[in-house]
């Protein structure tokens, strides 16, 4: 420890309140075979700064992402285009931070950018209250199904609500997560219903059977499915809303500059992964999580909320609402563990949206919807066979394909998909096909030729 800097007599009194006699009793539970001794020998001599940049360079060279290739990879993480102005603004140094900023009288740009962005979410998902973003999609599905345990506690003390309906063409990741978060708190219990194997929607009859066996606490209804495909979700909420529980849409918010928002669909809460909306695939992050909801469980809601005020000179100001929730506040009390934000992830999409426009996001949204339907047209005709045809989808689709695709997509320079066999077993050989605005015609021929 010779980088430490205490004196001889501050270690021996470190050791002694511990109850160790030396430094190396504290790596005893290492085996003395693998403890470092003596000199490091596989470590090159030291290099000149030029030279190191010089060698990772080099390396990074022979890395490749998503845009080296024709790519039709999704499943929550897509590829679009993304102006250079978010890079431009998102990268000046004043506003690198993950964190939501507690002194409001030095950070009113922070706190104006977050207010803008709960504005806009709250405009996509047609509810009036958002907060200030959480870390990703799945965490932001998990705190939806707390939220809806917080609320259920309050206005069912009596009732003992633990059932989270959940259909398996959710995300399987999120789904996953939501495990976790069962497992660990003890305090839900989640009920997973199947699909209809024709159309890909949820099996209804199943959906309802879950839902009259009684004490549910909430209803997860993805918006589009994992699967691509998207259905109308009033009768869902209408049946949970009949149990006296919270509607839950998981939705894909490029898909919301079409599809009507779930606010108007009756949900309760809205919740999804934000990543699409100017944030790079970057292997899978960072990303952040949207959060919006009703009014009526602004108290029971996770994370942040930046509200409008005004100062002392009666200017408009921006300040920290509703901290009471909080963890730094209420502790185990408080309505989440989250006790940050996704602040930068945040940003990038406010200027995103921005740059686009009310229109011009319309726009984005035809053009990706136009893009996915030539897909799917292009590659049946190739002979591809497509699961759940009858039913409506926005910008993915499922397709059977031959066992060797993804080699024949490495050889073409293709990424064709998510082998969906990786999630489920009854799936072999079928993808999930990702189509997006930067999708060309030429690129989307050429998947279709691997299914000849």
């Amino acid at each position: 420890m010779p980088y430490v800097q205490n004196t001889e007599e501050d270690v021996q009194q470190m050791l002694a309140a511990i109850g160790v006699k030396s430094i190396d009793d504290l790596f005893a539970p290492i085996p003395a075979e693998l403890r470092f001794k003596g000199e490091m020998k596989n470590i090159a001599p030291a290099k000149s700064e030029a030279d190191v940049i010089r060698d990772l360079q080099n390396l990074a060279r022979k890395n490749r992402d998503t845009s080296s290739f024709a790519s039709f990879l999704g499943g929550g993480i897509e590829r679009h285009f993304i102006p250079h102005v978010v890079d431009h603004i998102s990268l000046d140094g004043n506003f690198i931070t993950a964190y939501t900023p507690y002194q409001p009288e030095v950070s009113q740009g922070t706190l104006t950018s977050i207010f803008q962005f709960q504005t806009m979410v709250s405009s996509l998902t047609g509810f009036p209250i958002s907060n200030a973003s959480l870390y990703d999609g799945a965490t932001a599905v998990a705190e939806a199904v707390m939220l809806s345990l917080h609320s259920s506690q309050k206005k069912h003390k009596k009732e003992n609500r633990r059932k989270v309906v959940t259909p398996v063409n959710l995300h399987p990741e999120y789904r996953a997560t939501l495990n976790t978060y069962a497992h660990a708190s003890g305090l839900v219990d989640v009920v997973e219903v199947g699909y209809d194997k024709n159309t890909g929607l949820i099996d209804r009859a199943a959906f309802n059977k879950a839902i009259d066996g009684g004490g549910v606490l909430c209803a997860l209804l993805p918006y589009p499915s994992f699967f691509g495909t998207v259905e109308d979700l009033r009768p869902l909420v209408e049946k949970v809303h009949a149990a006296d529980a919270v509607a839950v849409a998981v939705a894909n918010p490029i898909a919301l500059s079409l599809l009507a928002t779930p606010g108007e669909m009756g949900c309760d809460v809205a919740v999804g992964e934000g990543q699409p909306l100017g944030c790079y695939q970057a292997l899978g992050g960072p990303a952040f999580g949207f959060f919006s909801c009703k009014e009526d469980f602004i108290r029971h809601m996770p994370g942040r909320i930046v509200s409008q005020t005004v100062d002392i000179e009666g200017k408009r100001a921006f300040c920290l609402a509703l901290k009471t929730r909080e963890q730094d506040i209420r502790r185990e009390k408080a309505t989440s563990n989250i006790c940050t934000n996704q602040a930068l992830m945040a940003l990038r999409a406010v200027i995103y949206l921005a740059a686009w426009g009310k229109r011009g996001f319309v726009e984005l949204g035809e053009q990706v919807a136009s893009n996915a339907r030539y897909a799917a047209q292009a590659l049946e005709k190739a002979g591809a066979k497509r699961r759940f045809a009858s039913a409506p989808f926005f910008n993915e689709f499922v397709v059977e394909g031959p066992a060797d695709l993804e080699a024949r997509g490495r050889k073409a320079g293709i990424l064709p998909g998510i082998n969906l066999s990786r999630f489920h077993s009854d799936m072999k050989n079928c993808y999930l096909i990702s189509v997006s605005e930067l999708n060309t015609k030429d690129e989307i021929d050429r998947l279709a030729a691997l299914f000849r």
